[in-house]
């Protein structure tokens, strides 16, 4: 075994030789105990060891998307991820694609995370940040269609972008770090993640976008805050195990198809703050019972009875 690992070690390091040789100023002996494989322009090593990768740098650096090059090869090889040094940013399309990534550590130096940083890490079902958490912003499509179970936003993180959790099949809980920054929900944030059962929506949010919730056909319970102004276009249609929604008395709008399809039964009260919720906004949910009447919004009793 630790000869095939010499081997494999030492093929990693002839590409990276015989591609990168502009890349690389120094690189040291190979051993299945410390196998660094190169050393970059900004004195960053790279380090691959049974399938590890260390990334060691000095002062505040950043990875964006030419930090690995023609490197690009060690991306079937990485199955975890450790960062040293003052890392600051994990830029876009940093990690996309490393297929056979299983887990990361975001160190608390890292204040964003940027638009398909680990995109398509298919098997990357880890994903922990280290706190204190400096993370500010997560870009979109982040960590899309990648295997997390579960998520814990850091309380520093003050906006996720369109479309950074979804298609996460077996994503089923996310925490919000309280007290949470995040003013908005962004559009198809969580959209397609089949597994996610429940989530609290933090007290900061004052809009959940388009399609936010799309498709989340497990979603049983969702606790929206009495921040909340907006429920945007088709934000949890089709969720199809969602069978109670509470409409706190912040809401002034309800968009088209925005509980479209799901299996709503019973709404507790949609409040006289409300000034549009629009004649599709609970398209077949054919169960539905609004109660009590009394309270209900006049428009929005003529909407639904007609």
């Amino acid at each position: 075994m630790n000869f095939y690992k010499i081997i494999l070690n030492v093929l990693s390091l002839f590409l990276v030789l015989l591609c990168n040789f502009d890349k690389v100023e120094s690189v040291k002996k190979i051993s299945p105990e410390n196998s660094l494989v190169g050393i970059n322009r900004d004195n960053i090593k790279i380090y691959l060891n049974n399938c590890h990768l260390t990334i060691k740098g000095k002062g505040c650096y950043e990875i964006n998307r030419n930090f690995f090059g023609k490197f690009k090869h060690l991306k079937r090889f990485v199955k975890s991820i450790s960062f040293e040094g003052n890392i600051v940013s994990i830029g876009d399309y940093a990690f996309s694609y490393f297929t056979n990534l299983r887990s990361v550590k975001i160190p608390k130096s890292v204040e964003s995370i940027g638009e398909y940083a680990f995109n398509c890490c298919f098997n990357l079902n880890s994903v922990i940040f280290e706190g204190p958490s400096s993370v500010k912003t997560i870009g979109s499509n982040a960590f899309r269609c990648s295997d997390i179970v579960s998520i814990n936003i850091p309380k520093s993180v003050e906006s996720i972008g369109k479309e950074a959790f979804a298609h996460c099949d077996k994503l089923k809980c996310v925490k919000f770090e309280i007290p949470s920054l995040i003013g908005k929900i962004d559009s198809r944030t969580f959209a397609f993640c089949q597994d996610l059962i429940e989530i609290n929506i933090p007290e900061s949010v004052k809009e959940i976008g388009n399609s936010a919730f799309y498709h989340c056909d497990s979603l049983v319970s969702v606790k929206i805050p009495d921040s909340v102004e907006r429920i945007e276009k088709d934000a949890f249609s089709d969720c199809i195990s969602l069978t109670f929604i509470n409409i706190p008395s912040s809401i002034k709008l309800i968009d088209s198809y925005a509980f479209a399809g799901c299996n709503l039964s019973y709404i507790n009260k949609i409040p006289d703050s409300v000034e549009k919720v629009a004649k599709n906004a609970f398209d077949d949910c054919i169960n539905i019972i609004f109660d009590p009447i009394e309270y209900l919004n006049q428009m929005v009793i003529e909407e639904y009875k007609n």
